[in-house]
């Protein structure tokens, strides 16, 4: 039986339970009362629980991070250089704290609401109530319980039956640029109505080289018919540690397209769940990731399949050089009666050195008969063969490693539909692998 840990940062909360958005409202308060009950009960993860086997955190209730509520903002006047630079609507926080005065928030279409979350639990909490916390459980997911209890700013988008949104949401989300660690804990809302149709980006990135902890949870609930398309670029810190879980509940012939593609941050994990509540859906997730140094990279999926008729999709990939590791951790459920799913998972990892590593653990729990399920998992060295052959025509050997790299990673970026958000995300990894690889101009 998975064992709990202690729980740290849970004592803060009796601090700055007052200061909370939404304190007072009865239905927020006993929310965040069951997170923080929650978060009691099982405790900071061990590697002695299952789904936390490969990525540690003993060590981090010993960095000594301090709330961001209880410290001053960080001044800052512009986005970093390192965000998504996106023509659309924008939404900013720094260290968990929404930014007025750095967001565009101005001149949105009838029927869509982008705000940030803090304020509508505050003004107008009976508008998050149908959704917030219905679609994401909290049984063996100790962050996403810790996140509820202290969950404060964070996006909230809304649009109603119809209604489709020809440019991107922006979340941008930036860390650090404080003298001691900051821990914060964002929370963010998004849901589509019937027939609706909203693109999604978010920027995860960091001020300078100093330590924080980001715990963020999304959830997103896409109505009959609707159609989500949803980027993560995370670029955090070099010290940065970033727990991130995301839930998505698609409803009848909804659609989602998920990526993510991590290229910072030293102990990084993202969770991404998602839950097809209505037949003839399709979702599908997408990632890769990039690590040198010591750093640690850890995704987890979890694909539900609980109604019939619907397909799912999983490509992740991985390079990893230096001492790092990576981690791909796959899961795909399909529940008695969803007859005619049709689901496939892949993952596969690059080792750039020696030292690297590689872990992945693909499932598949089946339930019923009618159904078409596969995964694939390999874990390798560049080809040898390639390498030789780009070497033979005048190549050399980082040019030469670096665009095999790139050519890997291709699979799980073209997956974005959006040919300016492939670019952008080409773009950054292409930064990544001159920076660590080499080899000169593109």
């Amino acid at each position: 039986m998975d064992q709990p840990s202690t729980q740290p940062f849970a004592d803060e909360f009796g601090a700055l339970a007052a200061s909370l958005a939404g304190c007072g409202v009865p239905w927020i308060d006993d929310w965040r009362q069951s997170g923080l009950d929650i978060y009691g009960a099982l405790g900071l993860p061990t590697r002695r629980v299952e789904a936390w086997k490969y990525t540690d955190l003993r060590r981090l209730p010993r960095r000594g991070y301090v709330p961001a509520q209880q410290m001053a903002e960080v001044a800052i006047d512009s986005v970093p250089a390192g965000a998504l630079a996106l023509d659309g609507w924008r939404l900013v926080l720094v260290n968990g704290r929404f930014r007025p005065e750095l967001s565009i928030l101005e001149d949105l279409p009838a029927g869509v609401t982008v705000a940030n979350l803090g304020e509508v639990l505050a003004r107008d909490p009976a508008a998050a109530e149908p959704h917030l916390g219905k679609l994401m459980c909290l049984d063996g997911m100790p962050l996403a319980a810790l996140n509820t209890a202290f969950a404060g700013d964070g996006l909230y988008l809304r649009l109603e039956d119809g209604v489709a949104l020809e440019r991107p949401v922006h979340l941008v989300s930036i860390g650090g640029g404080t003298d001691s660690p900051v821990m914060f804990h964002p929370r963010h809302l998004i849901v589509l109505g019937a027939g609706a149709s909203a693109t999604v980006v978010e920027s995860h990135v960091g001020l300078g080289d100093g330590s924080y902890l980001a715990n963020g949870v999304l959830e997103a609930e896409v109505g009959r018919g609707a159609a989500l398309r949803h980027a993560r670029l995370q670029r955090d810190g070099t010290e940065a540690t970033h727990l991130a879980a995301a839930q998505i509940v698609l409803g009848e012939g909804a659609a989602y397209e998920g990526f993510v593609l991590q290229a910072g941050g030293r102990l990084v994990r993202h969770e991404a769940r998602l839950r097809f509540a209505g037949p003839g859906a399709e979702g599908r997730l997408a990632g890769a990731a990039l690590a040198a140094a010591d750093a640690h990279l850890d995704n987890m999926t979890l694909v539900d399949h609980a109604a019939p008729g619907c397909r799912s999709r999983q490509l992740y990939k991985g390079a990893f050089g230096g001492r790092a590791k990576g981690i791909f951790q796959g899961k795909t459920v399909v529940r008695p009666g969803a007859q005619g799913t049709d689901a496939y998972q892949m993952s596969r990892a690059l080792l750039l050195s020696k030292e690297a590593e590689a872990d992945t653990k693909p499932e598949l729990e089946i339930y019923a008969d009618d159904v078409t399920c596969g995964h694939g998992a390999t874990v390798g060295d560049l080809d040898a063969e390639a390498l030789f052959y780009l070497s033979a025509r005048g190549i050399g050997e980082a040019e030469a490693r670096r665009l095999l790299v790139e050519a890997f990673l291709a699979e799980a970026i073209d997956t974005v539909s959006d040919a300016h958000l492939r670019h952008a995300f080409t773009q950054v990894a292409q930064d990544w692998l001159e920076a660590h690889i080499g080899g000169g101009a593109r």
